[in-house]
C-alpha cells in the first residue's frame, strides 16, 4: 500500500482585481508547468489585472497519523 503524503502541494494562480481585497485565488494546478502555462494565458487575456503564481501546501484529508 503506498504511503499517503501529509500535505497536498498545489500551484495557485492569484489575481488582484483592484477592489482593495488584494490577491484572490483564481485557479489551482497540480504541476508548476501547468500553473505557469495557465498564468501566461491569464496575463495575455486579462492584462489590466495583476496575476501571480504561488505554491501552497494544504493538509491532506486522507492522511492518518
Amino acid at each position: 500500500m503506498p504511503r499517503v503524503n501529509k500535505y497536498i502541494y498545489e500551484n495557485i494562480i492569484q489575481t488582484d482585481y483592484g477592489y482593495g481585497h488584494g490577491f484572490e485565488d483564481t485557479t489551482a494546478e497540480e504541476t508548476y508547468l501547468e500553473g505557469w502555462k495557465q498564468l501566461r494565458a491569464y496575463r495575455r487575456e486579462q492584462p489590466q489585472y495583476r496575476h501571480r503564481l504561488i505554491e501552497r501546501r494544504t493538509p491532506n484529508p486522507e492522511f492518518q497519523s
